[in-house]
Parts: structure tokens; C-alpha cells; sequence
């Protein structure tokens, strides 16, 4: 615990600037449901989708652990769903830093996970009888697989890319795909946010210079997010994003397939079921009725039903759109442009929804399945030395703390401020002869750190014996192009020094990302009470021990009289803070203070008069 000793400017430094390295670097969608991978011609600025999967730009995101052989990815681990669909890991995205709790509330929905368990690395899937896999692993062999079929299609070695997430991706999980990309050989330029890459992909800053808003609705198979994106003179930057790491075109796959088979656990039926309601999905893209059997057993599908089946996910969809444009301080007729991705838009219900919130037609010109991979070669080529002209700008996607005395949040990078970027700020002790401080960082929004994400906790230690006050401890954050983050103390005196990367082993839990912002408003006349509240008392506590040792270290010259009044106000104070009186507190605060005017101020008279008669000696 760390006593804030008031408040102090926030120094954020946004940096930017090429890596100017040689050879072909590449941009890769990582994506749930598919993965793809682009590249710039540096000689036309071109963008190009590499064909990586018999042909085809789409590599399947699936993995087969196969109990005896050869671990398959991509279409070959596709052709394994029909005979083996239980060893078959698909949407692996969804893995990949996720926090117990997630686990748990997903694993009926997967038949892989029946062979699975939750460790420190996260969630472990198993192959053969004495090999278990991580998340991380598995995202590995995708990424290695496309990169040895890029280096083919293209005729040279490729090491270098930037890799993409979903916006709302929290530190644990843009650590996981960063982990994954450099286990599979690459050097990982830059972890970008697909939406920002879709709107370099778009290129409306070349277009114009004059300001424009753009929303980008990125919905994907397994996860969905929508950003606001301001675009001025070649300028991206992102307001605000908001989204859900846990929802896409899968559940509505899953809805689908419970339709079909009622009450009953979808996850015990084959995974070409799953396949089935997937088709069906698409047909009625162009369709109005869908049909076909599966095992002696007709399935059938209307496109009312489906858009009936569709509209509970596509509603949360669109109260995340409401609340991204709170964010940004916007409103629906200062948006001028919505551009669609991922390749769930494509469901015409899900155009016409998006549309009528909007008020807008909307933008999906480019292949809403490439639209992010070209974006992302566009950032690794401008990374890797070709000028673009484009400067990315991401967002923080959640406040980053640090605990201060009460419980509360002291908040050093507010949400949504562009990365990268540092933050400092200074604090101090609230003991005398403290020689340690315990530095614990939070995520979050409310006032209160027991309602917010604790990321990490270290101690900064050796710091010298001092009165309460005097120790100096400044505190940086500092958060890289990938949205990782660093916290480092220092004490300025001792140089006593501690840091630590964030890097945590669970990610946000479905339900805390989805109820943060809520419950920040909700609760906001609440938390405010409080932070007033714990704050009065942490001011109260202070003044009695100053007031406490005023009287311990002067009573040889204090009147008897004013000693025992002064130790009677405080223990008057005492018990105003256990009753949590804030306007009686409030009062005998004021009264204490001028109770201990004149023997602070005969203190101070003493001190000065000791000092002058050193002084003539």
C-alpha cells in the first residue's frame, strides 16, 4: 500500500518511427475462423493476399492433434473433421489468454476440450497420451505453417511481420499471439488492432484532408469489436473501441445447431454438424430456404429463422456500437463512413442492422476477409522502411492504476489514450521508517480496486528509514506499440528500484469486460461518495499520527492542560472515522487544526531559535 501525496502532471509521449530493416515483411490476420497473410510490392505499394491453402487466400485456423503422427493445420486438419472432429481444435483465438472462469463457461461448447485442463499457461489440450498443448502452441503451428507456404508462393525466406488482434484484446492476450508469432520463427514487428488495420487498408486518409469519423464493425467467427476512428490529412486515430473477445459467427453457428437439435447438448454431435449450420448460414446469404441431411436426419432452415436466431447476438453487437460512440464523445450524424469486416457481414441481416443504427450505407468493398491482412502488410511495410504516409495511432482499451491508500484506483493512463505512450507520477509514505512500498497495478474503471482487475504486484525494497513524507517514489508506466505494459519505482533518494512487464496468465473474464463500462456508470455517484469518503479518512488517520507525535516528541515543554485536549480531539476523531460521521469528521478536522496552531507554530519558533544559537557558536 502507497500513500498518494497529491496530484501530478501526466507526462505522455507518443513515439513513433520506422524500423528501416531490410527484406519482405508481411501482415498476418490471426484470425478465429480463417488466417491470412499479405504483403506490399515496395516497388508499387501494391497490397497482395498470398494464396496459402491449395489455392485459396483463407488458411483454415484449425489444428489436429492426432493420438499417434504428423500434428496437421489448415485445410489438411479440415479434411480431419469429418473421421475425427473430436481432435480437431478449431477457433483457437478464443484460447489464447483466456481466464479461468471463461473456461469453464466455454468448454462444453467444444468437443476438443472434453481432453483439457487450466494451468498456469492457461488452458492445455491434449494430443497423444504424454503430450499436452497450449493455446499458444497451437496458434504457433498455424503461424509456422503459413509462413513456410508464404515463403514458397513468393520464392523467398519471409521472417518479419505484424500481426493482428481484436481491439479489445487485453495485455495477456496480445502477449499470447505475440508469443505465438516469435515460436513459430517470426519476428514480430508490431501487435496491431484489426480494426486499425482495416481502416489503413481502406486508405481514407489518402483520400481527403478533410477530417472525417469512421466507424469500423468488425465482426469475425469467434470475436467482435467496433471502433471509432478519426481520419485527418493521413492521420489514423482511434477514439474509442469497444467490443467482446467472446462472441461471433460461431455462436451463431451454436444457435443454429441448437435449433436443430433442441434441448439436447449440441457438443456431444459430430462436428460436421457444426459444418452444417455453418453452410446453411451461408446459403441463405443468397437464399431464402436451406436443406439438407445429415446421417438419416433432415435439417432445414428458413432465412426468418435464422435472422430470429441471429438477432440476440447481432443486438449486443449493436449496444457495443451505442457505447463506442459514448466513448468517443460522438453522435450518429457526426459518423460519415462505416466500413464492414470480418466475414460474418456478409449475412445481409447483419448489413441491414448495422445500416439502420448507423443511418448510413454501408462500406464493404474490399473483401471484408482480406480487408485487415492487407492493412496489417500496409503497417509491416511501412515498418520495415517504405513510406507510406500513413501514422497509426492505437488506443488503451481499459484505465491502468496503481492501489493508493483506502483501496483506491489512482489512475496514471486514463482509457482509450493513444500508444504508445508513458505515464508518470510521484508518491510517497504514509509510515515513518518505512524502508519498503508495495506497488500492485489495476485494470479497470471503478473508483475501487476490489471492483477492478489486479495485473500485477511488486515490492520496492532498501529504501532508507525515513519519517513518513519524505520518501519520493516515482512511478512510470510505459505502454509499447503492442500494448504491452511496463511499470517501473524509483526512489529518488535511496535509488532503490523495481520494475516488472505486465504479462499476466488469465486475460479479462467475458463478464468483467462486458460489465466494466456499465458498472462504471452505474455505480459512478457511488464510487464517488466513496473515493470522498476513504479519502476524509486517510486525511483524518494522517493528521492524528502527525498530531500523536507532535505531543510524543514535545511534551517536555507542553502544558499538561493542551496536551490532554489535543489527545482528546483526536480520540474524538478516532471514533468519527469508525462511525464514518464524514461532516462531524469534517468539522473536528478543522477544529484540531487550529487546537494545534500555536504549538506548531511555538514549534516551529523553538526550532528556528536552536538553530540561530548554533549558528553564533
Amino acid at each position: 500500500m502507497i500513500y498518494f501525496c497529491g496530484l501530478a502532471k501526466i507526462n505522455i509521449d507518443i513515439k513513433s518511427g520506422s524500423l528501416f530493416q531490410a527484406g519482405l515483411a508481411v501482415g498476418i490476420d490471426l484470425g478465429t475462423t480463417n488466417s491470412l497473410i499479405a504483403w506490399v510490392d515496395p516497388q508499387t505499394h501494391a497490397t497482395e493476399v498470398i494464396p496459402v491453402s491449395n489455392g485459396s487466400n483463407l488458411f483454415p485456423s484449425l489444428v489436429y492433434l492426432p493420438e499417434n503422427g504428423e500434428i496437421l493445420t489448415g485445410p489438411a486438419a479440415q479434411t480431419a473433421l469429418d473421421q475425427a472432429g473430436d481432435r480437431v481444435v478449431y477457433s483457437v483465438k478464443r484460447l489464447l489468454g483466456i481466464a479461468a472462469t471463461d473456461y469453464e463457461s466455454i468448454r462444453s461448447r467444444y468437443p476438443y476440450l472434453a481432453r483439457s485442463r487450466y494451468t498456469r499457461e492457461g488452458v492445455m489440450i491434449q494430443g497423444s497420451e504424454d503430450r499436452w498443448h497450449s493455446a499458444v502452441e497451437l496458434s504457433s503451428y498455424i503461424l509456422s505453417d503459413i509462413k513456410k507456404l508464404a515463403a514458397t508462393q513468393k520464392g523467398t525466406a519471409i521472417t518479419k511481420a505484424v500481426i493482428t488482434v481484436p481491439a479489445y484484446f487485453d495485455e495477456s492476450q496480445r502477449s499470447a499471439t505475440k508469443q505465438a508469432g516469435e515460436r513459430a520463427g517470426w519476428e514480430v514487428l508490431r501487435i496491431i488492432n484489426e480494426p486499425t488495420a482495416a481502416c489503413l487498408a481502406y486508405g481514407y486518409g489518402d483520400l481527403s484532408s478533410v477530417a472525417r469519423n469512421i466507424v469500423v464493425f468488425d465482426l469475425g467467427g469467434g470475436t467482435f469489436d467496433v471502433s471509432v476512428v478519426r481520419v485527418e490529412a493521413g492521420v489514423f486515430e482511434v477514439l474509442s473501441t469497444h467490443g467482446d473477445t467472446q462472441l461471433g459467427g460461431d455462436d451463431i453457428d451454436r444457435s443454429v445447431m441448437q435449433h436443430w437439435v433442441g434441448s439436447a447438448d449440441h457438443s456431444a454431435h459430430s462436428s460436421a454438424l457444426r459444418l452444417l449450420a455453418k453452410k446453411a448460414k451461408e446459403s441463405l446469404s443468397e437464399s431464402e430456404e436451406f436443406s439438407a441431411s445429415l446421417e438419416a436426419v433432415n435439417y432445414r432452415l428458413t432465412k426468418t429463422e435464422l435472422e430470429q436466431l441471429a438477432a440476440p447476438w447481432i443486438d449486443r453487437t449493436i449496444d457495443s456500437c451505442q457505447q463506442a460512440l459514448a466513448d468517443a464523445g460522438l453522435r450518429l450524424n457526426d459518423i460519415q463512413d462505416v466500413i464492414l469486416v470480418g466475414g460474418s457481414t456478409r449475412m445481409p441481416y447483419v448489413k441491414k442492422r448495422v445500416a439502420e443504427f448507423f443511418q448510413l450505407e454501408v462500406n464493404d468493398r474490399i473483401n471484408p476477409d482480406e480487408v485487415v491482412a492487407r492493412g496489417a502488410a500496409l503497417q509491416a511495410a511501412q515498418l520495415n522502411g517504405t513510406e507510406l504516409g500513413h501514422l497509426l495511432l492505437d488506443v488503451t482499451p481499459l484505465s491502468l492504476g496503481i492501489e493508493t491508500a483506502g483501496g483506491l484506483m489512482d489512475v496514471l493512463i486514463p482509457r482509450n489514450s493513444k500508444i504508445p505512450l508513458s505515464a508518470s507520477r510521484q508518491y510517497t509514505t504514509q509510515r515513518d521508517g518505512q524502508t519498503s512500498i508495495q506497488i500492485s497495478v489495476y485494470q479497470g474503471e471503478r473508483d475501487l480496486i476490489e471492483f477492478n482487475r489486479k495485473l500485477a504486484s511488486f515490492q520496492v525494497s532498501g529504501i532508507p528509514a525515513m519519517p513518513a513524507g519524505l520518501p519520493k517514489l516515482n512511478v512510470r508506466f510505459q505502454i509499447d506499440a503492442n500494448g504491452l505494459l511496463r511499470v517501473e519505482a524509483q526512489e529518488t533518494r535511496s535509488g532503490a528500484r523495481q520494475e516488472v512487464v505486465v504479462n499476466p496468465a488469465e486475460a479479462l473474464t467475458n463478464h468483467l469486460v462486458e460489465q466494466q463500462l456499465q458498472d462504471a456508470f452505474t455505480h459512478a455517484e457511488a464510487d464517488k461518495e466513496a473515493r470522498t469518503r476513504i479519502s476524509l479518512i486517510e486525511e483524518a488517520q494522517t493528521m492524528v499520527r502527525n498530531l500523536q507525535k507532535l505531543l510524543r516528541t514535545n511534551q517536555d515543554w507542553i502544558a499538561p492542560k493542551e496536551a490532554e485536549e489535543l489527545t482528546t480531539h483526536c480520540q474524538r476523531m478516532e471514533s468519527a472515522m469508525q462511525q464514518a460521521s464524514l461532516e462531524q469528521l469534517s468539522s473536528l478536522m478543522k477544529e484540531a487544526e487550529e487546537k494545534a496552531r500555536p504549538i506548531t507554530e511555538e514549534v516551529m519558533n523553538r526550532a528556528v531559535g536552536d538553530r540561530l544559537r548554533d549558528t553564533s557558536i
